[in-house]
């Protein structure tokens, strides 16, 4: 499971902002969530739940490092599909793993 305890932190902090969180797992806070927060139980590998340049920022937590090159091509197109124009894209995670990402990308 995610640590949502970023989403709260800068929920919290920001409360004029909306933020998103998306995991597999139902497994989401639910008593000390913010009005500004909301979780989206979805798997990146079926396809992200918004239209497209629908986020400033997406973040990707790498929990799992065991998609193929195929998976992470689509994982990939997913994030810049959901994000606008001049958006950011952030990756946190394993750091072979990302090495891995930018020789394939």
């Amino acid at each position: 499971m995610w640590n949502w305890n970023i989403l709260l932190e800068l929920s919290n902090k920001y409360p004029l902002l909306e933020f998103t969180g998306i995991d597999k797992t139902k497994l989401f806070p639910s008593l000390i969530k913010p009005s500004n927060l909301n979780f989206i139980h979805a798997n990146i590998l079926e396809g992200l739940p918004f239209q497209q340049n629908h986020f400033d920022f997406v973040h990707l937590n790498i929990v799992e490092p065991r998609h193929t090159k195929d998976q992470w091509a689509f994982i990939m197109s997913e994030l810049i599909r959901v994000a606008k124009p001049g958006g950011y894209i952030e990756i946190q995670g394993f750091d072979s793993l990302q090495e891995q990402l930018v020789q394939d990308f």
